[in-house]
């Protein structure tokens, strides 16, 4: 991994621990079967899901840079659990002061469909794609009314998969217990592209290193077919893709850790999506045939780019959201050069 900002203590134990629990098998094997419990608890045992949130609260402590680290690995190894989605929730229990455990839990922006509303403090109608939300026992929804937590026991669990494979399932409340957290909107959303984002940077870059190394071996014509031009072009994408993907989350990451950063966020998340639309074409190109079949890992990493680029910030809302601000700065030139730029509106741009 390209980590020049993260610790490489932390970064060695996530390739270690990842590497050895989500190869290509365990992850097959996590599509057919569904949630597997037991990575979940050794990963929860040495602390990943809740790296980066605070040790008063029950959090593994460490920083946001750090948190970022353990999701970028996620990406990296195509891991088959909720990492994001309960970190993103644990950080919004944390801000609200509420201790942390091992429990599953999900996370959603939102989409346009859902009919979810808080009626006389009980939670009524439907929350559509969350991710793992048939294993969570809470979730940590953002609602027009505001940001709440929803206790999932009892709910109507409507069983879906995502591009990836993953579970992206359907929650119907009927009086579900709800309790409504005063944490900034805007907050949450600028962790969740950036989280997003991170997931995208370590796949990009694993999809890239599949792609290098197979092409290295893979011969043709009496010579590893990397040596040829047109095949030597996709690789060059794929190597530009995973380095400036890795380079703008890590710079959005260290805002992050100073300041209102909703602004890099948005930025970061918009560039890795766009990465990932090219790294999937220029692996895949480069792969031939065999990166199309199920038995070859690339399709583990093309299909989370697919499915992750547009999640929590599609491109097109995050762009219309950078050029609004960018059409309302004093001038392109300030706000290139401003150490704390302010994003004029993130809300709104989770595709819907």
């Amino acid at each position: 991994m390209s980590t020049t900002g993260f610790d490489a203590d932390l970064v060695a134990l996530v390739d270690d621990f990842f590497g050895s629990e989500s190869d290509a098998a365990a992850v097959e094997a996590a599509e057919r079967t569904g949630f597997p419990a037991a990575t979940w608890a050794g990963a929860d045992e040495i602390g990943l899901p809740r790296v980066g949130l605070p040790e008063s609260l029950g959090g593994a402590g460490g920083s946001l840079l750090d948190a970022v680290a353990v999701l970028v690995g996620s990406g990296r190894h195509a891991v088959p659990l909720p990492m994001l989605e309960s970190w993103l929730a644990g950080w919004v229990l944390s801000v609200a002061g509420r201790s942390l455990d091992g429990t599953v839990r999900s996370f959603t922006a939102g989409t346009a469909r859902d009919s979810l509303e808080i009626v006389d403090g009980r939670a009524h109608g439907t929350l559509h794609r969350l991710g793992w939300g048939r294993s969570a026992s809470q979730v940590v929804a953002l609602l027009p009314s505001g940001v709440v937590v929803l206790e999932v026991d009892g709910a109507q669990v409507r069983e879906r998969t995502d591009l990836a494979g993953m579970p992206c399932d359907d929650l119907t409340f009927s009086g579900g217990d709800v309790a409504l957290v005063d944490v900034p909107r805007q907050s949450v959303l600028a962790r969740a592209a950036l989280g997003r984002a991170a997931q995208l940077a370590g796949a990009t870059e694993a999809a890239f290193e599949l792609t290098h190394g197979y092409v290295g071996q893979r011969e043709q014509f009496g010579r590893p077919i990397g040596r040829f031009q047109a095949v030597a072009q996709h690789v060059v994408l794929l190597a530009q893709a995973a380095t400036t993907s890795m380079h703008v989350v890590e710079r959005a990451a260290l805002a992050l850790s100073v300041h209102d950063a909703a602004f890099e966020a948005a930025a970061a998340k918009l560039v890795a999506s766009e990465n990932a639309t090219i790294a999937i074409a220029a692996a895949h190109q480069a792969h031939g045939a065999i990166g199309m079949t199920q038995e070859y890992r690339l399709q583990q990493f093309t299909r989370r780019l697919m499915a992750w680029r547009a999640e929590l910030g599609s491109g097109a809302a995050l762009a219309a959201v950078l050029g609004r601000t960018a059409a309302h700065a004093d001038s392109l030139a300030h706000l290139i050069t401003d150490p704390a730029p302010a994003l004029l509106d993130i809300d709104g741009a989770p595709a819907a």
